[in-house]
Formats: structure tokens, sequence, C-alpha cells
């Protein structure tokens, strides 16, 4: 099975083609009656050949070491007539290669992503604790064994954006590496907030499901099946089948994080990676990652608005007990702290103008 072979194949193809347009107009030609047999049996026979030649080079794909990318492009789309041919001449066996895609692929993503997905946690830099709200006293957090001074922690972006803001933006100058790099990070000791790791993990979701995606429209669909809507439902199938469960692990991965973050800023910047995401994806016409999307935000969502509650549940505290104690003519710590807050919420708004956002500023400035 070789490039000169696809070329007989694709003449036989033809002739096959002929025949079955024209059989009822000549079916009484002696000519037809004598072919026909012959074409019959060649056609399962090329189907037995490619049946085997598929599921043998698809059978390489499971060892994790193998690039899928590469024997895609190499293999099976160069041969990509050889699967179209089964979908029209022999369609049990073009199932067979289908499914037999479908699982090695299922496992080979979730093993990459997993794989992934714990080297990424390894390289976590927790910014903020459930102390770390607005209406908390700098003299409330001491040590454990004194109590005079404060713990020293680097709290700079608990409340400050900074350069943060970065880690949420998928193109342009400022945006970060396309994604992390294990053996780079680990080697060089690098620890990332969470936004960063989460913008990593999803980078690397969306463009493997973009090649995939592509992939399977190319080899899966056949050109006339690609011209209907059929062509479509069958691509979202069996990229569905393939990636579901490296969705998942993204979301636990998401999971995971806000079960136990009070990081304001960094659920708002996974907010704004997904947006970006979902941006990226429409202008790539990739629609097969939707449901990613959303599940993401509904997770976000709720944890943000959790975390402001908390903040502003702790400014209030600390106004009752400052409205009962002695009057102090140093600005309080708060004052500092809303403002850093404020400023840093309004940041990440703008071009976004989110209402969920719009109303918790609100309710700080006002509660």
């Amino acid at each position: 099975v070789n490039e000169r072979y696809l070329e007989c194949l694709i003449e036989v193809n033809k002739r096959i083609a002929y025949m079955r347009v024209h059989s009822k107009q000549h079916k009484r030609l002696k000519a037809f009656q004598e072919i026909q047999p012959e074409l019959d049996r060649l056609c399962f026979r090329a189907s037995s050949k490619l049946r085997e030649f598929l599921l043998e080079k698809i059978n390489v794909l499971r060892s994790l070491n193998s690039n899928a990318h590469v024997l895609q492009s190499s293999i099976f789309l160069k041969y990509r007539f050889f699967n179209h041919f089964l979908i029209e001449r022999h369609p049990e066996a073009a199932v067979e290669v289908r499914d037999s895609y479908i699982h090695i692929m299922r496992q080979y993503y979730l093993d990459h992503f997993e794989t992934y997905q714990r080297g990424l946690m390894k390289l976590e830099r927790v910014v903020a604790d459930k102390a770390d709200v607005i209406g908390m006293e700098e003299s409330n957090k001491l040590s454990l064994f004194s109590a005079a001074k404060p713990v020293v922690r680097d709290k700079a972006n608990v409340f400050n954006l900074g350069a943060r803001a970065s880690s949420a933006l998928i193109e342009g100058e400022d945006s970060g590496p396309r994604a992390i790099v294990l053996s780079i990070a680990s080697d060089a000791n690098e620890k990332y907030t969470f936004e960063a790791l989460f913008r990593s993990y999803s980078l690397a979701l969306v463009d493997n499901a973009t090649t995939e995606y592509e992939f399977i429209m190319q080899f899966f669909v056949s050109p006339k099946a690609r011209q209907r809507i059929t062509g479509s439902d069958m691509a979202r199938m069996v990229f569905s089948h393939i990636f579901d469960p490296s969705m998942r692990v993204g979301e636990q991965f998401l999971k995971a994080y806000l079960e136990t973050t009070y990081d304001a800023l960094g659920v708002l910047l996974c907010v704004r990676i997904m947006s970006q995401l979902a941006s990226e994806l429409q202008r790539r016409q990739v629609p097969v990652l939707d449901s990613y999307v959303n599940s993401m935000n509904m997770l976000l969502w709720p944890r943000f608005q959790a975390i402001l509650d908390g903040h502003i549940e702790s400014a209030k505290r600390l106004a009752s007990y400052k409205a009962k104690s002695k009057i102090d003519t140093q600005p309080p710590a708060i004052v500092r702290r809303y403002a850093e807050l404020a400023s840093s919420l309004l940041r990440l708004n703008q071009g976004y103008n989110t209402h969920v956002v719009a109303l918790s500023l609100a309710r700080l400035r006002t509660e």
C-alpha cells in the first residue's frame, strides 16, 4: 500500500461510480454484466486491504511516545482517500476503523493531559488564603509562636493586579508563551499563580482540539458528507468521544483550585481567559468546545461572588469593631486594600463591562 496503490484505487473508484450510475441504462449489455462481478470482487479485496492498513497505522498511536499530530499529517491525511473509500464502499469496515481510532486517541489525549495537569499543579504559587480579606486587621495576622510580630508573607498580589493581567492574554505582544513547558519550569524552579497554569492547560487543550477537529473533518468525513450538515454532526460526535475525558480533567483541575482559593483576582482572570479562548475558537471556526467554556464559567462565577461576599462581610465586621473602639488617626489598612482591589477589578472589567463585576464593585462601595 503506497502512493501508486492510491492512484490505482482512485481509478477503480471512478469505474465503480460509473457502473453504478449507468448500470440501469446498460444492464443488458454483456460487457456490463461481465465487469460488474469483477469490480465487486476488486472492491471487496481493496476494502479488506485498506482496513488492515489503517488499523495497523492506528495501533501505532497506542505508544505514549508517539507523536499523533505528525502521524496524522504524514500518514492518515496523505492516505485519507482510503478511509473515504471505505465509508462509501464498505461502511462496516469504516466504522471499525473509526471506533478503533476513537478508543486509542481517547486514551492518548487523556494520558497526556493528566500528566500535564499533575505537572502544572506542582508549579502553583498560592496568592491568598482565608485570612486575606480587605477587612482583616494587620495585628490579627500573627505567627503561631509570636504574639507581637505579624507573619511575614509575600502578599503583593492579593489585592493589586500588577502584571498578572498579562496571564489572561491569549494573543498579543503582552501575552505570555503559548504554554508552560514542564521540564523547563521545573529545572528553573519556577512558580506561577493559578491563572497562568489554567491558561497554559486551556491553551494546550484548545490547540490540540483545533488540530484534532480539523483532522476529523478531513479524515472521517467524506467530501460528500462534508457538504451536508450530517458531516458536521459526525465530526462533533467523533470529537466528543475522544476529548470528553480530557475536558473533564480540566474541569477537575479548576474545581480543586476553586474549593480552596480566596483569590478574587485569580478567579476573575480565569473568567477572562475563558472569554478570550471562546473568541479564539470562534475565529478558528472550531465549534466543539462550547460546552467546556460554559461549564468552566459556571464554576468560576459563583466562586468569584462568594469571595467578594467574604470581603464585604469582613469590611462590615471591621466597621462595627472600629465604631466601638477609640478613634485612630492613622489611615486604616482597609482603605488601601479596598483601593487596590477596586482598581484591579475595574481594570479587569474594561472592555467586558460584566454586570456581576460592576454589581460587586457597587456593593463594595456602599456596604
